[in-house]
């Protein structure tokens, strides 16, 4: 069979994870999932900072993502099978043919092995092993990271979340010029995700007399403050955050890589 037929149902899983991130993309540059507020209230007395994200965008983002990674990780297992199959002998060992991926270093050539791509060749095994899909020292992050995210993401969500920079404390106290007084102005300060972040009584409303403080208007009073906020996913290997788009692109890139040399033994 040609090998452009062989593995086209890998290259179709290649190209509509691209197309999830491009719409990813798209759908940020025009919307913003996360957003910072400072919110004053007349009633207390008291201000707070704490940060917002849009439901509607974060689920269409959610999917997004997971589809993506999902693609992605068909794509490489399209791939291998399409090798491996063809020496598979038994249903058993037809059902196990999977690109192997393992947690721990020392198990990582005996799940190469448990795929069965010492079957196809030598050199085919020796391919595989070289590209270290595990976790821990001398794995490869990306395609682990890769399995890591789509195992969870069959059976739950992958939920994006926000990852907000330092920013100064000058920023805040454009709308709120009370904001952590004692602080100079350039410090630096660091604000969470979908949180409140810091509260603080507003002290030029409480001394006003009861009649001012009664006729201060609007009562609640929300003002956004422009902080770059990136959105991001979190892996289980030490709990690392990474950042969306561009790891996406890097896991469309490392795919593609891995399909490609898997493809030279057709």
């Amino acid at each position: 069979m040609p090998s452009n037929t062989l593995f086209k149902s890998a290259h179709l899983k290649l190209d509509w994870a691209s197309k999830h991130i491009d719409e990813i993309e798209r759908t940020l540059s025009e919307k913003r999932p996360f957003r910072y507020f400072i919110e004053s209230n007349a009633d207390t007395c008291e201000r707070c900072a704490y940060a917002e994200r849009d439901e509607d965008i974060v689920d269409e983002l959610s999917l997004r993502c997971g589809d993506a990674v999902h693609n992605l990780r068909s794509a490489i297992d399209h791939a291998y099978s399409a090798v491996v199959l063809p020496v598979a002998e038994t249903p058993g060992q037809k059902i196990n043919v999977q690109f192997p991926v393992s947690n721990k270093a020392d198990r990582y050539e005996g799940q190469v092995k448990s795929r069965l791509a010492h079957k196809v060749s030598r050199e085919f095994y020796d391919a595989i092993v070289e590209m270290q899909a595990h976790g821990g020292d001398g794995g490869n992050e990306l395609l682990y990271a890769i399995h890591t995210l789509d195992v969870p993401d069959k059976h739950t969500r992958l939920i994006p979340v926000g990852y907000f920079v330092k920013v100064h404390i000058g920023a805040m106290r454009k709308i709120a010029p009370d904001f952590m007084v004692p602080l100079p102005p350039s410090s630096m300060i660091s604000v969470g995700q979908n949180r409140r972040d810091f509260s603080w009584t507003w002290q030029w409303l409480k001394a006003q007399n009861r009649k001012r403080r009664r006729a201060y208007r609007p009562r609640v009073q929300r003002e956004e403050i422009d902080i770059p906020v990136e959105v991001s996913f979190e892996v289980r290997q030490g709990q690392r955050t990474l950042l969306a788009v561009p790891t996406l692109h890097r896991f469309a890139n490392v795919a593609r890589d891995v399909v490609s040399t898997i493809s030279k033994f057709s």
